[in-house]
């Protein structure tokens, strides 16, 4: 969500971007690129909204292989 309050600014200051989200989780990609919580029982209302991002082209979400996610540089072997 800081990135979507970032780029508000930035269109506000009239320079568009595009947030890329890099996530070694297929899960999330595939949450985040469905319509609606489908089966899924409990989601949380801004995951919905992400969906939108996403659906709009607002938010690109790109799969990486955990090996090479520097976020979870600490949390693997």
């Amino acid at each position: 969500c800081e990135g979507i309050l970032v780029q508000n600014i930035l269109k506000e200051l009239k320079c568009e971007v595009t947030l890329h989200v890099s996530t070694d989780s297929k899960s999330a990609k595939m949450l985040s690129e469905k319509r609606g919580p489908g089966k899924v029982k409990h989601m949380h209302l801004r995951f919905l909204f992400i969906q939108e991002m996403v659906r709009d082209r607002q938010v690109f979400i790109w799969k990486v292989p955990g090996t090479e996610n520097i976020a979870d540089i600490f949390t693997k072997h």
